[in-house]
């Protein structure tokens, strides 16, 4: 019975030890890179956005990705995404141009193939027929998913203002 108990022990103690060792410095600059590339939709997305094009802006969400806008229903879908990035912008130019927009990133998580990145955003909201602009400010949370080739798309997105727009 004693001869059982000594390998089991030792087996369970180098699991211990093995297990409690940091990861390899390989898998520390992946996870680094990974969070990095989470983080950079946000400024490919301020790319896309100032550059007017809800193709491009669509093309960082993956095909059944959901954005929730406020006082607006989700947009499912990449077509749905597109199309309502399309409708934003031209309201926008009709009504409301927003300028200098900026999104922050002001963390991320992984979690294997996923990654959540919160942040802030500032904007610049000019009247279209002329008037003072005004700052708009607000909050935002993404969770992306890693693709089969490598690359990081939006699968969820949700933001809202940090005051109601003015009247």
């Amino acid at each position: 019975m004693r001869k059982r108990t000594i390998p089991l022990v030792a087996f369970v103690l180098i699991f211990a030890i093995t297990a409690c060792q940091p990861p390899a410095q390989e898998a520390v600059n992946s996870m680094a890179d990974d969070i990095d590339a989470a983080k950079q939709i946000s400024e490919d997305f301020d790319a896309a956005f100032a550059a007017g094009d809800p193709d491009r802006i669509a093309a960082l969400y993956a095909d059944d990705a959901v954005r929730m806008t406020p006082d607006l229903p989700a947009w499912v879908g990449h077509e749905a995404i597109r199309a309502g990035f399309a409708l934003e912008m031209e309201q926008d130019a009709e009504a409301l141009a927003f300028t200098e927009v900026d999104n922050v990133s002001a963390d991320a998580v992984l979690f294997g193939d996923w990654a959540t990145v919160r942040g802030t955003f500032t904007a610049v909201q000019t009247p279209a027929g002329g008037g003072e602009a005004t700052e708009v400010s607000g909050k935002w949370i993404a969770l992306l998913n890693r693709q089969t080739d490598g690359t990081w798309k939006i699968a969820w997105d949700i933001w809202n203002r940090d005051a109601p727009l003015p009247d």
